[in-house]
């Protein structure tokens, strides 16, 4: 489902191939991309969907790409740049909270894992807040530098 803010319309847009509960979804440039969740499985076991499928707005279709490396559930995800990072979740496999943090190229379509978090998490809602670079911290603006400390020392102790 989409809304179109020009119209002010809520439509349907296509479906996913996959069905899928507690999953994640984000964008990079003008593609939506849901990954990850889990399903139904044979005998109402609950098992990992591992394929993540992406959106396109002027064709209206979605497309499966890579398929995860992690299968995780009620994961965070946010795009930073050009890239999706999906961070811990629940994998369905091994009953476990998991600490991955897994990142999605859309240039090359392929997965890797970044690194791993201090400790598992789970229902997560992630965003990124890329910030302009500074020469100067503002931790450090308003103390004085390592020489200004010892002369204020030297003088203190006269």
């Amino acid at each position: 489902i989409c809304y179109s803010i020009d119209s002010d319309i809520w439509s349907e847009q296509g479906e996913l191939e996959t069905p899928r509960g507690w999953h994640c979804s984000a964008t990079v440039g003008d593609k939506v991309y849901v990954v990850g969740g889990s399903q139904l499985g044979p005998g109402g076991v609950r098992i990992d969907v591992m394929t993540m499928e992406v959106f396109n707005p002027e064709s209206k279709e979605w497309t499966r790409v890579a398929t995860l490396p992690l299968g995780v559930s009620t994961a965070g995800m946010s795009p930073l740049g050009d890239h999706l990072y999906l961070l811990g979740g629940w994998n369905e496999a091994e009953k476990r909270y998991k600490s991955a943090v897994q990142r999605y190229d859309p240039g090359t379509d392929s997965w890797s894992t970044v690194e791993d978090l201090p400790e598992p998490i789970v229902g997560v809602s992630c965003c990124a807040l890329p910030l302009p670079p500074r020469h100067t911290s503002r931790r450090h603006r308003n103390t004085p530098s390592h020489e200004d400390q010892s002369s204020v020392t030297q003088n203190n102790t006269a």
